[in-house]
């Protein structure tokens, strides 16, 4: 072989292995790689808000994070779960829905390393460094529900059903309640509190007793309750709202309209809050003004308002995303 073959031969090798050096993973920055877990009370295949959760853990997946997820923990087992997550290094620590707030409360300063985040919470004057209390602004949505439901109702009776009757959920209910009010004061307003986010029957029951005290258009807020809620109203043939996610697909001649969270923008921001250091404890909301709750489409009945009503809503959703018509927050049950 001669001496210029040879020469070009050595140049490929060595140009080659810079190339599979180029390829090859870092270990090092592969373990730079930042982890979250995301701690569900109830399941993910809800149609609502676990599987909303999981839609945003997911996006942070996307996001560059390392991520896991458990379902279905127990109130018993939630702070021991959240203690073992931080004791394995992880770096954020999601605890979906107000449950976790007080397992939190006591787990955040035992693990400074850690930060722990409570979605749906309700802030509180002293939280811990590590420790972020995210308030969703879900009665701006549920106010627009309301004036639709006014200008849907054939009964002047209508119907909301929640999970537990909590601060941040019973704002739902009357932020709800003032919407329809707004257009007409004398349409009554139902309002019950399941005490679950996992009971179909019952979410079904408190329904059929609504209906069957006129009501004919029901709000459902509720997780896995509310699927039990839309299949009462579907039954009945009356209209139904879902929340979270648009669930309109859960039964599509029912449900024409809801609520709509976009966690992944949400989870996101706070993620990259950690990844750049300027994390800070405490309390945060999103609303409408940030993309992250909003209404759906309108479907059927709702679709087919007159033209100067789906305005007037439209005006009104402007509004509140920008600040110009602000939803009161109540967060007592008024009578």
């Amino acid at each position: 072989m001669n001496t210029s073959l040879k020469w070009w031969r050595a140049l490929w090798v060595v140009a080659l292995a810079f190339v599979f050096q180029g390829l090859a993973v870092d270990p090092a920055a592969a373990e730079s790689k930042p982890r979250a877990v995301l701690l569900v009370g109830q399941t993910v295949n809800d149609a609502g808000f676990g599987q909303a959760g999981y839609l945003g853990i997911e996006g942070m997946k996307k996001g560059g994070f390392e991520t896991t997820m458990v379902e279905n923990i127990k109130a018993p087992d939630q702070e021991a779960t959240a203690r073992d997550f931080a004791s394995k290094g992880y770096d954020i620590v999601f605890g979906h829905g107000f449950e976790f707030q007080a397992h939190f409360f006591k787990v955040a300063p035992d693990f400074p390393n850690t930060k722990f985040i409570v979605n749906k919470g309700a802030p509180k004057p002293e939280t811990p460094d590590n420790l972020l209390i995210i308030d969703i602004k879900e009665h701006q949505p549920a106010y627009l529900l309301g004036v639709l439901a006014a200008h849907l109702t054939k009964t002047k009776k209508v119907s909301g059903i929640a999970g537990f009757h909590y601060g941040t959920i019973i704002r739902i209910m009357e932020a709800f309640r003032d919407g329809v009010a707004s257009v007409d004061p004398s349409i009554k307003v139902n309002v019950a509190y399941a005490g679950t986010w996992m009971d179909p029957v019952k979410g079904k029951e408190i329904a059929l007793a609504h209906i069957g005290e006129g009501a004919d258009v029901v709000y459902a807020h509720a997780s896995v309750t509310s699927l039990g809620i839309i299949e009462a109203a579907k039954e009945k043939g009356v209209l139904a709202y879902g929340s979270v996610l648009d669930q309109n697909s859960v039964a599509p001649e029912t449900v024409v309209a809801g609520s709509l969270y976009d966690f992944p923008v949400m989870f996101l921001d706070v993620g990259k809050s950690v990844k750049d250091g300027t994390f800070k404890g405490g309390a945060v909301s999103y609303g409408m003004a940030e993309g992250v709750v909003d209404i759906t489409p309108f479907y059927g009945a709702a679709a087919k308002l007159p033209a100067d009503v789906k305005a007037k809503l439209e005006a009104l959703r402007k509004d509140i995303k920008s600040g110009k018509f602000v939803v009161k927050e109540i967060r007592k049950k008024r009578s």
